[in-house]
């Protein structure tokens, strides 16, 4: 995506064009930032989940794991957002490529 963005600005020297890129630029940053802390999260949890079933590997095997609801929450707001980004990238770069 980054590449497109880059050929766009390479190709074009308008400001209203230049903003539009680093928006977009922006936003892609946003994101990976974004899918940073969501690897970081699960990680966590996942040491977590870990760590308890080496204490009470005994009772573990026989319950039921609840739904990671959080992390299923946080994950589906990231996919909502970053396919609407990359809708909006689409439009944009079909208009200037």
């Amino acid at each position: 995506m980054a590449k497109r963005i880059n050929e766009v600005a390479e190709k074009n020297t308008s400001k209203e064009l230049r903003s539009q890129c680093d928006h977009f630029h922006n936003q892609l940053v946003i994101q990976k930032e974004q899918i940073d802390l969501l690897n970081h999260d699960i990680r966590s949890h996942e040491s977590y989940l870990e760590a308890a079933v080496r204490k009470n590997t005994v009772s573990i095997a026989d319950e039921k794991c609840t739904d990671h609801k959080k992390h299923r929450e946080s994950i589906e707001i990231f996919e909502k957002i970053f396919k609407h980004l990359r809708e909006e990238l689409i439009d944009f770069l079909s208009k200037w490529m």
